[in-house]
């Protein structure tokens, strides 16, 4: 594998993990009947603004 597929590959890996602790989290957060938002979700998971996109 290229080294340029392996960083693809690590990518791809971390956005999956950075995905499931937000999931996580929201979930969490709802069970608790706290309202979900960013800079809350920014705070608990330490991923930034950019990663969390809420709609």
């Amino acid at each position: 594998m290229s080294k340029y597929g392996k960083m693809l590959e690590v990518n791809h890996k971390q956005s999956l993990e950075k995905i499931q602790r937000a999931k996580l989290t929201i979930l969490e957060m709802i069970e608790e009947e706290d309202k979900v938002t960013v800079p809350k979700l920014m705070q608990k998971t330490g991923l930034s603004s950019n990663v969390i996109k809420l709609s």
